[in-house]
């Protein structure tokens, strides 16, 4: 299985805002210095989930899902992580090295 350096993986978190990722899938509202939306991963009629642009992680009051871009990808996308490292970094552009 690939590997990535450690330098990578922190350029391509950086790199990806979770708050833009959220918002091209759910309506996203901002609510204080956090933002807010309806969890994508189940049904629900008033927002559960939220977003800390400061840490860029997220976090379902409902189901209990979070996390940060990494594990928000690879759930929402259902792959790995190799895959959602792949992912990220081909959306902000950044080339990586992968190691066997």
């Amino acid at each position: 299985m690939p590997s990535f350096s450690e330098e990578d993986i922190r350029r391509i978190r950086e790199a990806n805002d979770l708050v833009e990722l959220f918002s091209e899938r759910v309506r996203v509202q901002r609510k204080g210095r956090d933002y807010w939306c309806c969890c994508p991963f189940h049904q629900e009629k008033t927002p559960s989930c939220k977003i800390d642009p400061s840490t860029q992680t997220w976090h379902c009051f409902g189901c209990g899902e979070g996390g940060d871009v990494y594990t928000y990808i690879q759930k929402i996308d259902e792959v790995g992580f190799v895959d959602a490292v792949r992912f990220l970094a081909r959306r902000a552009n950044i080339e990586i090295k992968e190691s066997a």
